[in-house]
């Protein structure tokens, strides 16, 4: 497991007395040092650390479910990851009679397996939550697609952090469509209290896939559901660590326009992977947003996943697999997953 030691650095050191000398202490100052330091070695606290990934597969075909769970097994055992950020799983949707709604058909057995896998690669336990149980499935004038059957989830060691889905009731009512008052043309948002096993704080972990523009109104759409997505933070408590990650469909300064008065900024990865030499790769679009409580506890910076296409080969390695971009960009995703640590 783990684990990152805080220690306090003006902590009291105990210097040896020279052979044959007096330490210049009385009886009762040694007891009460040995009792602060012993107090301070039992109230020392220990931060685990989490390292979280965020990754859109891209609406996910059937014949591509395998490739996507291998990849994305490798991708969760190669860096450690305890968290799993998916966005554009795909859902099989029904249209409601006499609605515009849509219902949900059935379980979502890619995520099933997907934990089922992950649970079986690590030895851990593997969850997951999804906006599938809960999303506002309407179109709300400016998309024809909407991306109806696209789903938001989050894959999770159960075995290690507690998660609380904030879909239903005060103040987000994201399973009733008409309470709700954080309608966005995507309505498959994960807001998420995460406590860390044996940790007494939280912090909030919100998963979003933002829309592309619309081919009628531009970026209207798009600046509209980025309003929406700065309300639904600030009704969590500010003070705690909160995390937003997803395919958010801008750049970070476009993203920082909308956050900048409570966030530090947006947080892109550091390490560009050569998949940049592929023009149609969506990844620069994929981010980490932090205020600033999250700010403090970022442990590794946000990064790429860093098994890039070998330079002389252009082929990308993964377990015992070794496939082209385009491979890569055909049957498992035009985005490269993302990941930080975080204490």
């Amino acid at each position: 497991m783990k684990k990152t030691l805080y220690c306090n650095t003006a902590a009291v050191t105990f210097h040896r007395a020279q052979s044959g000398t007096s330490s210049g202490l009385s009886e009762s100052m040694k007891k009460l040092l040995f009792i602060c330091g012993t107090l301070f070695i039992l109230l020392t606290a220990y931060a685990e650390e989490l390292v979280i990934g965020s990754w859109n597969i891209r609406g996910n075909g059937h014949f591509e479910e395998q490739e996507i769970i291998q990849f994305g097994s490798y991708f969760v055992t190669n860096k450690a990851l305890d968290i799993l950020t998916l966005q554009e799983v795909k859902l099989e949707l029904q249209k409601r009679q006499d609605t515009k709604r849509y219902k949900t058909l059935g379980k979502n057995n890619f995520l099933e397996r997907f934990a089922k896998t992950l649970s079986k690669q690590t030895g851990a336990v593997w969850k997951f939550v999804s906006s599938a149980e809960y999303a506002i499935r309407e179109n709300i004038g400016e998309y024809t697609y909407c991306n109806k059957g696209l789903d938001n989830a989050v894959l999770y060691r159960a075995d290690k952090v507690t998660v609380q889905d904030l879909y239903s009731g005060h103040p987000f009512y994201f399973d009733d469509f008409d309470k709700s008052k954080y309608k966005m043309n995507m309505n498959n948002t994960n807001v998420l209290k995460i406590k860390s096993a044996g940790a007494s704080s939280v912090f909030y972990l919100i998963n979003k896939h933002m829309p592309f523009k619309s081919k009628k109104k531009g970026w209207g759409p798009w600046l509209r559901d980025v309003e929406v997505l700065y309300r639904i933070y600030k009704t969590l408590d500010t003070n705690a660590p909160i995390i937003i990650c997803g395919d958010f469909n801008a750049k970070a300064d476009d993203l920082a326009k909308t956050f900048s008065d409570c966030f530090v900024g947006c947080r892109k990865p550091t390490s560009v992977s050569s998949f940049n030499s592929v023009s149609r790769y969506a990844h620069e679009y994929d981010h980490f947003i932090l205020n600033a409580a999250a700010t403090q506890r970022v442990g590794t910076e946000p990064s790429r996943y860093t098994s890039d296409p070998d330079s002389t080969t252009g082929r990308v390695r993964y377990g015992n697999k070794s496939i082209t971009l385009e491979y890569f960009y055909d049957h498992i995703s035009d985005h490269v997953p993302i990941f930080m640590s975080f204490q």
